[in-house]
C-alpha cells in the first residue's frame, strides 16, 4: 500500500510540475518558430503524442499553432464543422526519458461555442481549454488537466490509464458525478478521497444546468478541486 501511494503521489506531482513549468515558460519566454493559422469549427479533436501541449483561446477567431518544425509534426484536418489536430514528436529526436517538461506546443482555438471537444494524450502532457462544451478526455500514461469555465453545464467523460490528472471545478458547486476507479488514488474537495478501487455516484445541489462528470480511471492519480 505504501509503495502504491508513493507511485500515485509521484504521478500527481508530475502533473502539477509539468503544468506549472509549461505555463511559466510560456508567459516568460518568446520562442522563435513556425506559426500556422487554421480555420474554425464547432467540434474539435486534438491528439497529442510524446509532447506537452497547452490548448487555450485565440483573439482573432482562428486557430493558431506555434512550434519547432525540427522537433514536432502538427497535422490538421477540417471536415464541415469538425476540426482534427494531431501533435507529435518526430521519431528519433529525443528519447521519452529525455523529454524536457519545459518544451511544449501551444494551440490556440477561437473563443466561440463548441458542441464537443475531445482530447487524447499518449505519453504526453495536455492542458485542456476551459470551454462550455461536452468534453471527452482519454489519458494514456499522460498528465491531463481540465479547468471548467464558470456556469459550466455540459458533460465530461474522463478515461485514464496509468496516468495523472485533475479537474478544477472553478466554483461550479452544483454537479453530478459517477466514479469508477481501479488501483487509483482519488482526492476530491467534498471528502470523497479513496485509494484503490471505488464505484459510487455523488450529487451536490439540484437543477438541470450543471456539470455531469463521468470518471473511469485505472492505475491513476487524480484530483477534483473546488477552485
Amino acid at each position: 500500500m505504501i509503495s502504491f501511494m508513493k507511485k500515485k503521489k509521484r504521478l500527481f506531482f508530475l502533473l502539477l510540475f509539468t503544468l506549472m513549468i509549461t505555463t511559466i515558460v510560456f508567459i516568460s519566454t518568446t520562442r522563435i518558430g513556425a506559426k500556422k493559422v487554421f480555420a474554425a469549427g464547432n467540434e474539435l479533436k486534438i491528439t497529442v503524442d510524446n509532447v506537452n501541449v497547452i490548448v487555450d483561446f485565440s483573439e482573432d477567431e482562428k486557430f493558431h499553432c506555434r512550434y519547432n518544425h525540427s522537433l514536432y509534426i502538427v497535422k490538421r484536418k477540417q471536415k464541415d464543422s469538425s476540426t482534427v489536430i494531431s501533435v507529435k514528436r518526430k521519431k528519433g529526436k529525443l528519447k521519452k526519458k529525455e523529454i524536457d517538461t519545459a518544451d511544449f506546443i501551444k494551440v490556440s482555438i477561437p473563443n466561440k461555442t463548441y458542441t464537443k471537444i475531445t482530447g487524447i494524450a499518449k505519453n504526453a502532457g495536455l492542458s485542456m481549454p476551459s470551454a462550455n462544451a461536452n468534453i471527452i478526455v482519454k489519458n494514456y500514461s499522460s498528465a491531463v488537466n481540465l479547468t471548467l469555465p464558470t456556469r459550466f453545464h455540459k458533460k465530461i467523460k474522463y478515461i485514464g490509464k496509468d496516468g495523472s490528472g485533475s479537474i478544477a471545478m472553478n466554483g461550479n458547486n452544483k454537479f453530478m458525478i459517477d466514479v469508477e476507479v481501479s488501483n487509483t488514488a482519488l482526492s476530491t474537495f467534498w471528502g470523497g478521497d479513496s485509494s484503490g478501487d471505488a464505484i459510487y455516484q455523488y450529487q451536490h445541489g439540484d437543477g438541470k444546468r450543471r456539470p455531469k462528470i463521468q470518471l473511469n480511471l485505472e492505475d491513476c492519480a487524480f484530483s477534483i478541486v473546488e477552485k
